[in-house]
């Protein structure tokens, strides 16, 4: 019996001798060969430690998941986000001190350094939101470059090219470029959709601009007129009426 098991144990280790030496499975090996080039080393069945190749691009060394194709950072580096990609990217933070977070893709390339005191998924247009330790957000474009300052108290996801913000419980809109195209004045407001976006200055007071931050559409509706190809049901002093993206009452 002893001599079965010694015999079994053997195998055992013959087995890993060989596959750490001709490396990980083919599969496995195929990605990392794209995605790192020889930068890997120890592996297990699934998952192989990669060292940083700075001739390649700054890569955080770490563990690569062949199954799932994500990436698990080092000790001094973690991925956040229960350790998931959303898309392409996963926000990490650096561990130890100061908690700061950046942006890393699914080869461990830093994409935006951990610099931040959060970060919000997914990337939009190329950007994603940021925010600073008083809780203030803007957006950065994967570049690193800052698009708007980190000023407001919430930004939405650009819709048309248009970003909702928030300042002081008043809304307002920004551009893909970070400019202002209405002060932050309105009482509420909706996201841009076919050119046009509704806002309101007081309740029950609405009406549309245009992406110039134009009125169109008077201010007078008791709620958000809502385009469909260009036609809205709006209603004033009990009266419904459809009226186009100009605000011309069609009945």
């Amino acid at each position: 019996m002893k001599k079965l098991i010694y015999i079994l144990l053997a195998i055992i280790v013959f087995v890993l001798a060989v596959r750490f030496i001709i490396g990980p499975p083919k599969q496995i090996r195929i990605v990392l060969d794209e995605v790192f080039g020889t930068s890997f080393s120890k592996h297990t069945q699934d998952e192989v430690v990669v060292a940083p190749d700075w001739e390649r691009g700054k890569i955080i060394a770490g563990r690569y998941n062949a199954i799932d194709s994500t990436y698990i950072p080092s000790d001094s580096m973690h991925l956040s986000n229960s350790e998931k990609f959303d898309g392409k990217y996963s926000y990490f933070h650096t561990v130890g001190g100061a908690e700061n977070f950046g942006l890393i893709d699914k080869t461990g390339k830093i994409i935006l350094e951990p610099i931040y005191a959060g970060i919000s998924l997914p990337v939009v247009s190329g950007m994603v939101k940021v925010n600073n330790q008083q809780q203030k957000y803007g957006w950065v474009n994967l570049e690193g470059k800052q698009i708007c300052d980190q000023k407001y108290d919430d930004l939405w996801n650009f819709s048309e090219g248009i970003s909702k913000v928030e300042l002081n419980n008043k809304f307002g809109f920004i551009d893909t470029n970070g400019n202002e195209l209405t002060p932050v004045q309105y009482f509420a407001a909706m996201d841009f959709k076919e050119g046009v976006a509704a806002v309101c200055i007081e309740p029950q007071k609405w009406g549309c601009i245009d992406k110039t931050g134009k009125i169109v559409v008077p201010l007078l509706y008791s709620s958000d007129p809502k385009f469909v190809n260009g036609v809205a049901n709006v209603q004033i002093d009990g009266k419904d009426y459809k009226i186009n993206r100009q605000g011309k009452r069609l009945q």
